[in-house]
């Protein structure tokens, strides 16, 4: 970046580059979970205009193209006098997804400014969340655009965000830097053994191409290829079509907490809080003469809730056998958490707690339809659905299974077939709800033994050993790491801009 100035900072491992007007400075910190930084101020008196934070594993290359892309913009910036880098010039946020949609990654918008894309691959997602002032940004650490790339894969994953402010042309460039389309060339002592591994395989692949395999080869091959593969590890994607897994993580959290009790039954196995308010269920097997005039099938999970000990009943959701364990484990560990004072009361102050369960799926981008009297939210990219219905009935009505569920999550195979499905009744809390449709559309893959994934399932899905993700996760560098961490607010920042120049 041609006049720019690069100092060390006295007595740190920090390195700072000014631009010749100093108002965009760029920071590098090596002690930080997100060591590069961009810092645009074009007036001291005004504070930081914008700012983007880069963690650990980001590549270089695509860092070395952004920054001289930057340059380049606020050089014609300083000679045409405008301030478009550091204000923006009124283009919209959309805009800047555009060249990802010409490359063929998957757009979607939402209510509020909401934006998704992500790439074919399902490797990297970009996020455009809604308009968020300065002090909100700097209280919690969270930024409104977050570049989210390989995050179920530790040991290449990396993000990248800027806050709220930063203008259309700069994520513009950003996202022209992550469609980087030359080879990255590293050492191969530098790479993480899953890349290098992945790497070196689609290279021989690429000399016999009579030989050659997917890159990311469906359950069905996998199995057909090497029947030994069915006790092995792998990865399931989409995680919410990985099966049931090991069920014992579904009650994990109740097993650790105190207070919970655990009983089996002719036909169930129990577990009831230390409040006496809450119960957890799995049918091991099915009453011949049922007390209710729907049979759920071997393997459901019924929770139920009350607002007293022993009272009746208020509340009730079933989780039908295929469920994954990480969404029935996200719902029984908030259960776990509400009711660790041992309190009714405070149980309920816990799950009655305020979550605006269809604005949260708006702004994430879910699409959102009316069908007479439900309504349904449809995820962006995954076949997942959220239905809830309109009409009214009786807490009996719907606890003898005598009308339908006003809640229903579902996972689906495709247009027609249904995996699994969450129903719930009126008085359901939704922070439940909540917890188990954040564990549904998880961006990681669920870890599986071959042999625990549904043979129906198998069309569905594809699966990915753990030991050879991807090649083209080498993009994401050669650094490992545990993930970002929450950047503190820019006042507090230490290498802020001094006033601009011209």
């Amino acid at each position: 970046m041609e006049g720019w100035t690069t100092t060390a900072v006295r007595d740190t491992t920090r390195l700072v580059s000014e631009s010749p007007c100093m108002g965009m400075r760029v920071v590098y910190d090596p002690e930080r979970p997100e060591p590069w930084g961009v810092f645009a101020q074009r007036d001291l008196f005004e504070g930081i205009n914008w700012y983007g934070s880069f963690s650990r594993n980001c590549p270089p290359e695509i860092l070395h193209t952004f920054f001289a892309d930057l340059a380049d913009v606020l050089e014609r910036d300083v000679v045409a006098d405008t301030e478009a880098v550091f204000i923006g010039d009124g283009q919209p946020v959309a805009d800047a997804f555009q060249v990802l949609a010409a490359d063929g990654w998957k757009t979607t918008a939402a209510a509020h400014g909401t934006l998704r894309a992500a790439s074919n691959d399902g490797l990297v997602l970009v996020t455009a969340g809604a308009h968020r002032s300065q002090e909100e940004e700097s209280a919690d650490g969270a930024l409104r655009f977050v570049w989210s790339v390989a995050p179920g894969i530790p040991e290449v994953s990396w993000s990248a965000r800027f806050s709220s402010d930063t203008p259309a042309l700069v994520m513009a460039a950003f996202n022209r830097a992550v469609l980087y389309r030359e080879p990255l060339i590293r050492f191969t002592s530098s790479l993480p053994p899953e890349v290098l591994a992945r790497s070196q395989a689609e290279q021989d692949a690429a000399e016999r191409p009579t030989e050659c395999r997917p890159m990311m080869p469906k359950a069905t091959e996998l199995l057909a290829a090497s029947p030994g593969l069915a006790d092995s590890e792998v990865l399931v994607v989409p995680a919410h079509l990985a099966g049931p897994g090991d069920r014992g993580r579904a009650v994990s959290a109740l097993s650790r907490a105190n207070g919970w009790t655990t009983t089996s039954g002719a036909t169930a196995r129990f577990w009831d809080s230390p409040c006496a308010t809450i119960r957890v269920a799995q049918l091991l097997r099915t009453d011949p003469e049922p007390s209710y005039r729907v049979r759920p099938s071997e393997g459901t999970w019924i929770i139920t809730g009350a607002e007293e000990a022993l009272a009746a009943p208020l509340w009730q959701m079933h989780l039908s056998p295929q469920t994954p364990a990480e969404v029935v484990g996200a719902v029984t560990s908030f259960l776990a958490r509400a009711s660790a004072e041992g309190y009714p009361s405070a149980t309920r102050r816990a799950l009655n707690a305020h979550s605006s369960l269809s604005s949260n799926l708006v702004e994430g981008g879910w699409s959102r339809e009316e069908h007479g009297h439900t309504i349904r939210y449809t995820h962006p990219f995954l076949q997942v659905s959220y239905s809830r219905s309109l009409l009214s009935f009786s807490r009996h009505e719907e606890l003898d299974h005598n009308s339908p569920s006003t809640h229903l999550l579902a996972s689906r195979l495709d247009s027609r077939l249904t995996a699994w499905t969450l129903a719930g009744t009126t008085s359901t809390p939704h922070v439940l709800i909540s917890a188990a449709l954040e564990a549904a559309t998880a961006p990681e893959p669920a870890r599986r033994a071959q042999h625990t994934v549904p043979q129906q399932f198998l069309p569905f899905i594809r699966v990915l050993p753990p030991a050879a993700p991807r090649a083209s996760a080498a993009r994401s560098g050669t650094a490992r790491t545990t993930g970002p961490e929450s950047m503190p607010g820019a006042a507090a920042n230490p290498t802020t801009p001094r006033r601009r120049t011209r």
